[in-house]
């Protein structure tokens, strides 16, 4: 602990009037006369009990701790104002450091990344996504194999001209796991074919008795 020692021999004429600190300007550990020590020898109060370490002061800034005689320097890093765009699914990473406040993270928007040109009549019944910054639900329709244990649907209707046979299928569905369209004609019967004519693949089975206008007997 430090000390002063002041000679009582003969009359300085100095006493705590002439004194301009006072002991809570005193440093805790030093004695001296101050303005308010009535003339006495006192020690001092001002004590030093910070408690900051040098990466929690700016770069480049000094300051004192708890020991007077010791000028500190600061190393925390000044970041100043910082500003991120992020899309959708980003991050980041906060430096560390001192933020000004100023700064910001901005979320960019969602028309701006969900570019596209889908709509409900594009896109099947059951799935959605985001086109400018919109929802959409598909719209189209599944058209699944309706003739039991196949790969085949019926057909809406079906026309015929010679050497052409027309089946219709459902307009804007999506054929699920359909690799055929199925047409049901009644009469289209091998028994009401020719013997021998294939027509679409099915073999007439029907018997030509033609020869009998001719009054022949036998073909």
């Amino acid at each position: 602990m430090g000390k002063v020692s002041i000679s009582q021999t003969g009359d300085t004429g100095t006493g705590s009037d002439e004194c301009t600190a006072t002991r809570a300007e005193l440093l805790k550990g030093y004695v001296a006369i101050t303005s308010d020590s009535d003339d006495e020898v006192v020690e001092g109060t001002l004590e030093l009990t910070g408690d900051a370490a040098d990466s929690q002061v700016l770069d480049k800034k000094t300051y004192y701790n708890k020991d007077a005689k010791i000028k500190r320097t600061g190393t925390m890093q000044n970041v100043g104002a910082v500003s991120v765009s992020l899309n959708a699914g980003g991050s980041y990473t906060v430096p560390g450091g001192y933020h000004n406040g100023s700064g910001k993270v901005t979320a960019n928007s969602l028309s701006g990344q969900t570019p596209g040109n889908v709509d409900a009549g594009s896109m099947l019944s059951g799935r959605s996504g985001w086109v400018n910054g919109i929802k959409v639900n598909g719209g189209i329709p599944l058209q699944n194999a309706d003739v039991s244990g196949t790969d085949r649907a019926y057909a809406t209707n079906n026309s015929c001209w010679e050497g052409t046979v027309c089946l219709g299928v459902r307009n804007s569905h999506y054929l699920n796991g359909v690799n055929w369209i199925q047409g049901n004609i009644p009469n289209f019967i091998a028994s009401n074919i020719r013997q021998g004519v294939n027509v679409g693949g099915l073999v007439g089975t029907l018997p030509d008795y033609s020869y009998l206008a001719n009054g022949q007997t036998s073909f």
